[in-house]
């Protein structure tokens, strides 16, 4: 169960050793090292145990970025930014050498920014010292984070809050600053007009095509969709998962299907003949499966079906994973254990996504139902 545990991050965290937080606007949270950051996307590699799993999401789909140095980016403030600032600003974000010299408080209503230094933060007030100042105890319900001089942080509000009362250029000042002024919104540019149709794009019957290497880039995005699919069953699984953080994941999951979407389940003990649930109740009996312990993993995740254009304009594919199953008694002997062979469903679908006036292409991921291909 060890190689779940860096992964409960994606729904709560708060690690002694800072990484790279990407957080998701489906609520999940993605702890791992940053190893691309843009305006368009955004990919964290995340440790699985003696291997790692690579997330790569637009970024209409990450709300804030926070790197191990404990600075701060709002992926809809960095896209507003002219193309020369917004490249200074992401070689600082990556730069490993830009250091905090403080500990940064963030409070609401009214938002104010300060820098020193918390002596304790537990249970419902923090104790902190500003740099200038004398310690003070404040509630944490008046606080929208905490980021740390040595790189971790705390949110206490969710994460659009902070990104809608503070600016992008999040993180501690130079050592020299005074009092930090309150923050400038970043004015965004004024909308231009919708550029003509793209003709190079769309077929006589005005279907949208995809070019290569945005073709490239979708099919690595499934499948990395269906990793992360399998990852969260494992917490969903997991025994030693809070309820809470279970419920976290059943939401975020449900985020990556179709609404329609069902799951077949398979038993050795039955045959491994398949029955069929709807996503949110298989979820649901997972969640509640009346075993002392629990360990579930997604592995040999793979196309078996390339993504390919129908008529309708949506792109169809499949991917199989491994799915290995283990249940404990109460007296941790092997209760039921399997492995399944699973084919999951993927659907690329077109939308239209606005920035600065022009409406961009954009394909949403979906995927759909789950089917049991083998079970021993």
């Amino acid at each position: 169960m060890k190689q779940l545990y860096s992964l409960l991050l994606v729904m709560l965290g708060g690690a002694a050793q800072a990484q790279d937080v990407v957080y998701l606007t489906n609520q999940a949270r993605l702890e791992g090292t940053l190893t691309e950051l843009s305006a368009e996307k955004v990919s964290v590699r995340v440790a699985k145990g003696e291997s790692s799993v690579k997330f790569t999401y637009g970024a209409d789909k990450v709300v804030v970025v926070v790197n191990a140095r404990g600075k701060f980016v709002c992926m809809d403030q960095l896209a507003a930014l002219p193309a020369d600032r917004r490249n200074r600003f992401l070689a600082g974000f990556m730069d490993p050498r830009d250091l905090p010299t403080y500990d940064m408080v963030i409070r609401n209503n009214p938002v104010t920014v300060s820098y020193g230094k918390v002596s304790a933060a537990t249970g419902d007030v923090i104790t902190f010292t500003p740099h200038n100042g004398t310690t003070i105890r404040v509630p944490k319900a008046d606080l929208i984070g905490i980021f740390y001089q040595n790189g971790t942080h705390l949110l206490v509000a969710p994460p659009t809050v902070l990104c809608d009362k503070i600016d992008l250029l999040g993180g501690p000042p130079p050592a020299v600053a005074a009092t930090p002024t309150p923050p400038v919104p970043v004015q965004k540019p004024a909308p231009k007009p919708a550029p003509a149709p793209d003709e190079s794009r769309s077929t006589s019957r005005n279907i949208l095509k995809m070019s290569d290497e945005e073709y490239s880039d979708y099919q690595t995005q499934a499948l990395e969709r269906v990793q992360e699919f399998g990852v969260m069953l494992g917490i969903v699984a997991d025994k030693t998962v809070e309820s809470g953080q279970k419920d976290k994941a059943i939401a975020a999951i449900m985020k990556l299907f179709k609404p329609d979407a069902v799951i077949q389940v398979s038993s050795v003990v039955r045959g491994g003949q398949p029955s069929a649930y709807r996503l949110k109740d298989y979820l649901i009996r997972l969640k509640l499966l009346p075993y002392k312990s629990v360990t579930l993993e997604w592995t040999d995740v793979q196309y078996v079906q390339d993504l390919t254009q129908k008529a309708d304009g949506n792109y169809y594919g499949k991917i199989r994973g491994e799915q290995r199953f283990t249940g404990l008694s109460q007296t941790d002997e092997t209760q039921y254990s399997d492995v399944t062979q699973k084919d999951v469903d993927v659907m690329l679908t077109p939308y239209r996504k606005q920035k600065e006036g022009e409406a961009l292409p954009k394909w949403a991921i979906l995927l759909g139902n789950v089917g049991i291909v083998a079970t021993r």
